[in-house]
């Protein structure tokens, strides 16, 4: 049996949001990449997911 805790986060904008969710992305393709050699990811389309991904380009392009 698995127990999860889980743990609330509230963001006071949406940019906050996204930089979190990008900085967790990146930790963990960093982390599969040193202990797997690889790192696979399947993204979305449409406009939602949007501003995620400008901060994975703007921020990110050289660390994964």
């Amino acid at each position: 049996m698995v127990i999860m805790k889980s743990e609330s986060i509230i963001f006071i904008n949406e940019y906050d949001l996204f930089k979190f969710a990008a900085d967790d992305f990146c930790q963990r393709a960093i982390t599969s990449i040193h202990e797997k050699d690889k790192f696979t990811v399947v993204f979305s389309g449409g406009n939602t997911p949007k501003p995620f991904y400008d901060i994975l380009a703007k921020d990110y392009k050289e660390t994964i």
